[in-house]
């Protein structure tokens, strides 16, 4: 949604400039270029970081899910109720 607005923000701005500078219009296209190209990189930055996040969050939990299945099958309780069997 962000990105929508900016992209309709920078489109006004090339139209009003084209309207009032035709000289400096190719220019102003050129600036919009990189205005956007700029963008893309830092949400596709954005997005890579919240996805490295998000990948270590789900291997932290797994680790800790494997731990706590660990401490249940070695604690005494556990065996203890083996050797009855």
């Amino acid at each position: 949604m962000i990105h929508l607005v900016c992209v309709l923000h920078f489109a006004l701005l090339t139209f009003v400039s084209l309207l009032s500078h035709p000289c400096n219009s190719l220019s102003t296209l050129l600036s919009l270029l990189y205005s956007l190209s700029t963008l893309h990189s830092l949400l596709y930055t954005l997005y890579s970081t919240l996805s490295t996040l998000h990948s270590l969050l789900y291997t932290i939990s797994t680790l800790l899910s494997l731990l706590y299945t660990l401490s249940i099958l070695l604690s005494p309780y556990f065996i203890t109720s083996l050797c009855v069997l």
